[in-house]
C-alpha cells in the first residue's frame, strides 16, 4: 500500500500502473493508522514541468490519494510536504 502525492505543476508526473496523473511522489505506508508516516526517499524523483515553459503560475495545488487514485480521508488531520525545487536551463 502507498500514498500518492500529486501536484498541479507536474503535467504527467511519475507513471503509476502505466498511467500519469500529476504524481510527484509515492510514499509507502509503513505505519499503522493514526500514526505519523515520516518518509524520506533514498532517491529524489525528477518530474518535468514542461507545461510552464513560456507561462507563469501563481497557484500550486497538492493533494494525496490512495494508490488507486481515490481521495484519502485524513479525518481532519493535515499533511505536510517538503519539496526541493530546482530549475535547469
Amino acid at each position: 500500500n502507498s500514498i500518492l502525492v500529486h501536484c498541479s505543476l507536474a503535467g504527467g508526473g511519475i507513471p503509476v500502473n502505466s498511467e500519469q496523473d500529476s504524481v510527484i511522489g509515492i510514499i509507502p505506508i509503513t505505519s499503522p493508522p493514526g500514526t505519523i508516516i515520516n518518509y524520506n526517499p533514498n532517491h529524489l524523483n525528477h518530474v518535468l514541468v514542461n507545461d510552464l515553459i513560456g507561462h507563469t503560475s501563481s497557484f500550486i495545488r497538492f493533494w494525496i490519494t490512495s494508490e488507486t487514485g481515490a481521495p484519502l480521508d485524513t479525518k481532519g488531520e493535515g499533511f505536510i510536504i517538503y519539496l526541493k525545487l530546482q530549475w535547469y536551463y
